[in-house]
């Protein structure tokens, strides 16, 4: 259903109530951009983005944000990020991000009737937590913040609706935090990258020979896919529903081979650490896992391994 003819529209979100539509149509007056330089943006880019509204029950729309020019970045309405609107749960206030300072965004709120348009606090992405009890309606912002002495990190905090620092949340969400939250999975990052990172660092200390802290990260990176070998084919239908959503890792691998790699490596090298301690019993219980979920050909040739790794220590003493 097609709702505006201009050609200059986008980014259209549909309010809870099902009854209005926001979305970011292009002005005809030139965007100011206080932070930026607009070489190379092309021309239709260097025109001020808006906010429109259509009723559906009317099919009527009308302007909701206007583009302004401003001496401070945070109240400059000149371009408005893509995907930032959002609705407040009620659908009486619109979330939205304009382009502010190089490092960092700033998020507005706006009512539904065009009153109350304000700077919420600095944000490169906005959410609404759709429940989370008594964090129902709060917003979780990806902030760029500096650390004391040098250096920045991005990370999402949790703020209330008028923008009031709660806590916060992370590097990234989880999919533990998503279901809290009750946010889509899209938005969590993957068990799987988790894993995947705590079995590099595992890798790492093994190649420094470092075998207590390598058992630890391999042992963490087990937890983190939460692997059980007795119940792995249950366990495996939920790993392929996160897969199909989410087809590659951070680094652009393919997240299948990648999750099924980086667990049967984890017990392979968790039973390698082990018998380079000298805890045998351990290393070949890790044979015993990989026999039960079924990879042989790992059980073996990580047996092969342990009886090379005691022989070599029986030769040393």
């Amino acid at each position: 259903m097609q709702l505006t003819r201009s050609g200059k529209d986008r980014a259209a979100v549909l309010s809870p109530s099902g009854q209005y539509v926001a979305f970011i149509r292009k002005s005809s007056k030139p965007a100011d951009y206080p932070a930026e330089n607009p070489n190379g943006y092309s021309q239709d880019e260097l025109l001020a983005d808006q906010i429109w509204v259509v009723d559906l029950s009317m099919r009527k729309e009308r302007l909701l944000v206007e583009d302004q020019a401003a001496d401070e970045p945070a109240k400059a309405i000149s371009h408005i990020e893509d995907n930032s609107l959002k609705f407040s749960l009620d659908g009486k206030k619109l979330y939205f991000i304009i382009s502010a300072w190089v490092t960092s965004g700033a998020v507005h709120a706006v009512s539904l009737d065009g009153s109350g348009e304000r700077f919420v606090t600095a944000g490169n992405s906005v959410d609404v937590v759709p429940s989370g009890g008594e964090y129902r309606g709060h917003l979780i912002v990806r902030q760029h913040r500096y650390f004391i002495g040098g250096g920045s990190y991005d990370w999402l905090w949790l703020f209330d609706p008028d923008g009031k620092e709660i806590a916060p949340v992370g590097e990234e969400i989880k999919q533990s935090q998503a279901g809290y939250f009750g946010l889509p999975v899209e938005k969590a990052v993957s068990e799987i990258d988790n894993g995947h990172e705590s079995f590099m660092k595992g890798i790492q200390a093994y190649q420094q020979m470092d075998y207590d802290v390598a058992i630890s990260f391999f042992r963490e990176a087990l937890e983190i896919l939460d692997i059980d070998p007795v119940k792995a084919g249950e366990r495996n239908k939920k790993l392929q529903a996160d897969i199909a959503k989410n087809p590659k890792t951070k680094d652009g691998k393919d997240r299948s081979v990648a999750f099924f790699k980086d667990w049967l490596d984890s017990y392979y090298y968790l039973g390698l650490a082990y018998a380079k301690k000298g805890d045998e019993k351990a290393a070949f219980e890790q044979v015993a896992t990989l026999k039960i979920i079924g990879r042989s050909d790992y059980a073996d040739t990580l047996e092969s391994e342990i009886k090379q790794i005691s022989l070599g220590r029986k030769v040393q003493f």
